[in-house]
């Protein structure tokens, strides 16, 4: 059996915020609870904001990362800290941290996978992770934890965001409030779960191809400097696009990958661009790939 209770607050104090959002959840489950769960706008002190967390749920292990908006079963919002409380007596939660993703994403993926295995005291069957927003390449991540796991292994998470600024996301774990890192964890115990993913964008314009990329940075698209997408389809300069976060607008058009045996493009977001033309994305897009706004 699993007890779920969500809390969320706004409370311009972040040690007052983190408090109530911890207190509300915990309520809902009896105040007893083996994994609490944290997502937070970054307009709160990070370490002032889990330090209120903390003082309420005290031992009580702890992961989360900072976000770009909150959703609970009240809606969604922004500006604000949520708790979730779980509570299980047929699940045991294990977590592990994995350093340096800004310089090594699968170094970092890999490290997070190894530790929630070494310390689960059972069968991990399922991984989420939890990874800095700006990490040097997603996908890298993921792969390192298939390392330790299995490629076929099921792992589901998100990355952490920082209300839209792209400058720097963090990660919560037990008392620590982390940058650059993931955050994995384990599940093990008698249970039954079920992952789904859409994304629902439709691709516009013609296919290009990637003609230079190393890693998460696109070089070249047709032989042309990569922020040329953005430049020909809005209309702007570089050095607009550079001067602005690229990201506050490229999230609302993302770049779309073909993927053999994929009915959907699978989405890569724009988080930076460079003056020379280049554009970094959350992950990889290989050299050869088709892509699309």
């Amino acid at each position: 059996m699993i007890k779920a209770g969500v809390g969320r607050s706004n409370n311009p104090d972040a040690i007052k915020a983190g408090a109530e959002a911890c207190r509300i959840a915990l309520d809902k489950v009896g105040n007893k609870a083996d994994l609490i769960v944290v997502f937070s706008t970054v307009a709160y002190d990070q370490k002032k904001m889990l330090a209120g967390v903390r003082s309420v749920s005290k031992e009580v292990l702890l992961v989360g990362c900072s976000d770009s908006g909150e959703i609970t079963g009240e809606g969604p919002v922004s500006k604000h800290v949520a708790a979730m409380a779980l509570s299980s007596d047929t699940i045991s939660f294990t977590v592990g941290v994995g350093e340096g993703t800004d310089k090594d994403s699968h170094k970092a993926g890999v490290m997070a996978a190894k530790e929630v295995k070494k310390k689960a005291e059972g069968e991990i069957s399922l991984f989420t992770m939890l990874l800095d927003g700006l990490a040097e390449n997603g996908a890298a991540a993921v792969r390192g934890v298939q390392e330790v796991f299995g490629k076929n292994f099921p792992i589901i998470g998100g990355s952490a965001g920082d209300d839209f600024l792209f400058q720097k996301t963090y990660e919560y774990c037990n008392d620590q409030v982390l940058t650059n890192a993931v955050v994995g964890i384990g599940f093990s115990g008698k249970f039954s779960f079920g992952a789904g993913v859409r994304h629902g964008w439709e691709p516009i314009g013609l296919p290009m191809k990637v003609t230079k990329a190393k890693g998460g940075k696109l070089i070249e698209v047709n032989n042309r400097p990569a922020l040329s997408i953005y430049e020909d389809y809005f209309g702007k300069k570089a050095e607009e696009l550079i001067k602005e976060p690229i990201a506050r607008m490229a999230y609302t058009y993302p770049l779309g990958m073909s993927v053999e045996g994929s009915p959907e493009l699978l989405i890569r977001d724009v988080v930076i661009a460079t003056k020379k033309g280049e554009i970094t994305c959350a992950a990889e897009i290989p050299e050869g790939s088709e892509i699309r706004l």
